[in-house]
């Protein structure tokens, strides 16, 4: 039998999670967070659902942790969700900082700085 090592149905739920954090809607806040904790619980145990569970587990525990500490706003999608809107959000503060007129050196050093810290703002 074939073993889901498949993450993609945890991290769209958690990706749905934290677009309805930035979109304010708690409606739907409240659905994926109920969903990713009824995978967690309600799946069988076995080596079948294990890394699906894992998973599910440690987005749950990134969501409470930013709860509980009021950061929230602050978490990132995951996957080629995460990648496509990093390199959205690089691509709008270099155009900003060209826009301002700074030198290249001052952008590409600026645009190095914004990479490494980026989650961190």
């Amino acid at each position: 039998m074939e073993t889901i090592n498949d993450n993609t149905l945890v991290d769209w739920l958690y990706n749905r999670f934290v677009e309805s954090v930035r979109n304010e809607d708690h409606r739907k806040l409240f659905i994926y967070e109920d969903v990713l904790h009824q995978i967690n619980n309600l799946l069988p145990t076995g080596r079948k659902y294990s890394a699906m569970k894992r998973r599910a587990k440690t987005h749950l525990k990134e969501i409470l942790k930013a709860s509980k500490s009021g950061a929230l706003k602050k978490l990132h999608y995951t996957g080629q969700e995460f990648v496509a809107d990093f390199n959205r959000t690089i691509a709008a503060y270099e155009k900003e900082l060209r826009n301002t007129n700074f030198d290249e050196d001052t952008i590409n050093y600026l645009v190095s700085q914004k990479k490494e810290t980026y989650g961190n703002d």
